[in-house]
């Protein structure tokens, strides 16, 4: 967007739609509620308590990971709507926003950016202590 400058033609690509899901991590919690969890190591016990508070931090926290980025998403839903235009190919044409719309788009797009990396890192890590959790417990 912006090399585009403040009065160039430009358009951006819609993405598939998709959902960010997580699985159920309510096993854990009743895992502990209980007792069951007494049976295993106090390293499994710790390892597992870290992997919950990533979940959380992920997907269920007020501040999570998935809420952020879908609430970055939303800003620039509120920038675009009524002033962009859809392509009949599908692409959003955003050549009618002003040089501060775009400025404004242009931020949001970064927040969306750093939000879904943010999100990346946490699955990757989610992903990694799980596997560890498989492959060492």
């Amino acid at each position: 967007m912006e090399h585009a400058g403040p009065t160039g033609p430009l358009t951006l690509r819609q993405m598939p739609r998709g959902f960010v899901g997580s699985p159920d991590a309510g096993v854990w919690s009743s895992a502990k509620a209980s007792g069951v969890t007494n049976f295993l190591p106090a390293s499994a016990q710790n390892w597992l308590e870290y992997l919950a508070e990533e979940y959380d931090q992920t997907f269920v926290s007020s501040a999570s990971a998935r809420g952020q980025l879908y609430r970055a998403y939303a800003a620039l839903d509120q920038v675009l709507i009524g002033h962009a235009i859809r392509t009949p190919s599908d692409e959003i044409d955003i050549s009618t926003l002003t040089a501060v719309q775009r400025s404004t788009a242009a931020e949001a797009l970064r927040d969306v950016a750093e939000h879904a990396r943010s999100l990346m890192r946490n699955l990757v890590t989610l992903d990694a202590g799980n596997e560890s959790v498989f492959t060492n417990h």
